[in-house]
């Protein structure tokens, strides 16, 4: 995206669905009636107008309402409305078409309904710039209201609301490839699972979710609380279980169950990129250099940590197959994999040398991969790494 990071925000368009057959007012027009002296969404109108983060405004509304509204626009001088559309019988169909007009060089995407009056400029420009820096970003309020769980009618347990969050509109996100794979996966008829990296790495798992937040019952995303190779496994997993004939709830459901199984484990050949990134001293990294000092983490609840520290590759090895013996071995009859940073794989063959009572007997052919490129400017060449799934219980 242009302008990430604190370069200002990027080109933002906002879609305003306002093609509701207003059922819940006995086909009163809600949009078009008064909130004071304007109406109520000339007042939801202006607050786009008046921030400077946008860029443009497009209207999906009903047929019968494309005068009335266009002529508001006219009459109060909202001249970021570049377009009145006509939207569909569902939500969903309004929003695509809106998304659809939208100005190609747009990165961001704002939604929000033309029947919420009531944001403030300030909590607008806040979400803008969140979404700029994140991916995607939406307001929300703390539940204040008490939480029950049923079932068949029957309350099983009241919710904690201390973590609940109650989402509002505007909901921003980035106009990126993930809409257009969303679009057409649903006009295909397709039902998708999209698997992210950990939300707690990165905005990839929240602006997948509120993407698909028009797609219900089509589009599941699912947090894979990990990252490179850790996150490749969780998705072999779901290909097998799709070739097993399992439902897209089904697969979704043994996914989440599963994914906690993970360990995602590394070991670091160089501290000198942990000193590029800032994450150690100067000094630190000089003194781990001078004693070959390896470093070794791992994911642990969607976030990297470190495990300790390895005076050695050799060491490095064992310590990780120590970890993997805490983790009670490996499940070899689900995928694993081992991966490597940079040109060459030298490190990790000798990783498979020195563990080669893990793999004996259980595979002719270790599945191994070249860890991405993001991964590899910040842990540098030589890192070795290997996720697996503990054996199920």
């Amino acid at each position: 995206m242009a302008q990430r990071k604190g370069r200002g925000v990027p080109i933002c368009s906002v879609v305003i669905p306002a093609a509701g057959s207003s059922s819940r007012m006995e086909g009163i027009d809600k949009i078009l009636e008064p909130l004071g002296e304007l109406p109520v969404l000339v007042r939801t109108l202006q607050v786009f107008q008046s921030c400077d983060l946008v860029h443009e405004v497009i209207v999906v509304t009903r047929e019968d309402l494309i005068v009335p509204v266009s002529q508001l626009c006219r009459d109060f001088m909202l001249d970021k409305v570049t377009k009145v559309m006509v939207g569909g019988a569902e939500r969903v169909l309004s929003v695509r078409i809106g998304v659809q007009e939208a100005r190609r060089d747009a990165a961001l995407i704002a939604i929000h309904d033309g029947a919420r009056p009531l944001l403030s400029r300030e909590v607008l420009e806040e979400v803008l710039k969140k979404a700029a820096v994140t991916g995607a970003a939406a307001p929300a309020i703390p539940m204040v209201d008490t939480i029950k769980r049923a079932e068949r009618g029957v309350v099983v347990e009241t919710m904690d609301r201390s973590s609940l969050w109650a989402v509002q509109t505007p909901q921003v996100f980035e106009a990126s490839l993930i809409r257009a794979a969303l679009e057409k996966a649903v006009a295909d008829g397709e039902t998708v699972i999209a698997i992210t990296i950990s939300g707690r790495l990165s905005g990839t798992y929240q602006s997948a979710t509120i993407a698909a937040e028009d797609f219900a019952g089509k589009v599941f995303v699912i947090d894979s609380y990990n990252a490179t190779i850790g996150e490749g496994i969780l998705v072999k997993y779901a290909l097998l279980l799709k070739d097993q004939g399992l439902s897209a709830k089904e697969i979704v459901g043994i996914l989440e169950a599963s994914k906690e199984q993970i360990h995602t484990l590394g070991v670091l050949d160089t501290l000198e990129y942990l000193k590029k990134g800032g994450r150690i001293s100067a000094a630190t990294a000089f003194l781990g250099g001078a004693m070959a000092i390896k470093p070794v983490v791992a994911v642990s609840e969607g976030e990297i940590i470190m495990l300790g520290k390895a005076r050695g590759s050799k060491n490095g090895n064992n310590f990780l197959m120590k970890e993997i013996e805490k983790a009670d071995g490996i499940d070899f009859t689900r995928p694993f994999c081992l991966g490597y940073t940079g040109l060459s794989d030298e490190m990790l063959q000798k990783y498979i040398k020195d563990s080669e009572a893990l793999w004996s007997g259980h595979t002719d052919q270790l599945p191994v991969c070249s860890l991405g490129a993001t991964i590899g400017t910040h842990v540098g060449p030589g890192a070795i790494a290997v996720a697996f799934f503990s054996p199920q219980s």
